[in-house]
């Protein structure tokens, strides 16, 4: 299950939207309401903002606690050097 698809636009093409902050959250909320967050990882991409990468955390530790009674059954991660906006990491 995705929140939203997509890749920097670093690479050669790219497709998909920016989610914000907010749109992050409020789709993690529908899936909790929902009760469809029995993950067992989550693969963090490319952030465009400070917010969205505090979404995107504050996602990710409320997952880890629910994980808690089940130690090494949650993985949380990202991929690439890509992943991070580069005014929040200094890279271009």
């Amino acid at each position: 299950m995705r929140f939203q698809t997509g890749n920097h636009t670093g690479y050669r093409q790219f497709k998909g939207t920016r989610a914000t902050a907010e749109q992050i959250t409020e789709l993690y909320e529908g899936l909790c309401q929902s009760h469809l967050t029995d993950f067992d990882v989550m693969l963090s991409g490319y952030a465009p903002s400070a917010a969205a990468v505090e979404a995107v955390g504050a996602i990710g530790m409320d997952l880890q606690r629910k994980a808690e009674k089940n130690p090494g059954s949650f993985f949380w991660g990202e991929h690439g050097p890509r992943c991070t906006s580069s005014v929040l990491t200094n890279n271009p």
